[in-house]
């Protein structure tokens, strides 16, 4: 769940995941504000490094 702000943020609106994890990330997504995803989406599109991106999350 740690790149789910990420992902959101870019815009994926799907996801493949486990049954039994559904529910759990639905749940993550509803706290999740739209606003504040893309915001950390760009940051990360401006990093050099994927480490730099790793350090914002």
């Amino acid at each position: 769940m740690l790149y789910l702000p990420l992902l959101i943020g870019l815009g994926i609106g799907k996801l493949s995941l486990a049954s039994p994890k559904i529910g759990l990330i639905k749940g993550a997504i509803r706290k999740l504000d739209s606003a504040t995803c893309k915001k950390l989406a760009q940051k990360a599109l401006s990093c050099k490094s994927a480490g730099e991106v790793h350090s914002l999350l």
